[in-house]
């Protein structure tokens, strides 16, 4: 019966743990830059330090995403049906680097502006 109840307990925390982590912040990058501004004006330093790492991560993932598909463009492929495709991929991936990089640099701007120390989010 303890196993049972135990069991049943360590389920519950899983099952609460998993529902959390899945709700965390995720980096939009259709977001409107105007809304976003306005918000951020609002927040405080370290709401806008985890907003801008959402960002971060995402851009750095995305950057990862870019590599990879470069890697995969051959010179001589350029032109075949493959080459065009992860061109046009790498296009697609490039856009939306600009996107969320656009966006973290509102949180950076902010962060600036109240004499933090952004550093540490910035992305080369």
């Amino acid at each position: 019966m303890h196993t049972r109840l135990a069991l049943l307990v360590v389920v519950v925390l899983l099952v609460g743990v998993a529902f959390v982590a899945g709700c965390g912040k995720k980096a939009d990058e259709n977001r409107p830059v105007a809304d976003m501004r306005v918000e951020a004006e609002k927040m405080d330093a370290a709401t806008l330090r985890e907003n801008a790492k959402v960002y971060k991560d995402a851009l750095q993932a995305k950057m990862a995403e870019l590599n990879k598909v470069k890697e995969q463009i051959k010179p001589d492929e350029l032109l075949t049906e493959k080459g065009i495709e992860l061109q046009k991929k790498s296009a697609e991936i490039s856009a939306s680097i600009g996107k969320l990089r656009e966006r973290l640099q509102v949180y950076l701007d902010q962060l600036a502006k109240k004499g933090e120390d952004i550093t540490d989010l910035k992305v080369n």
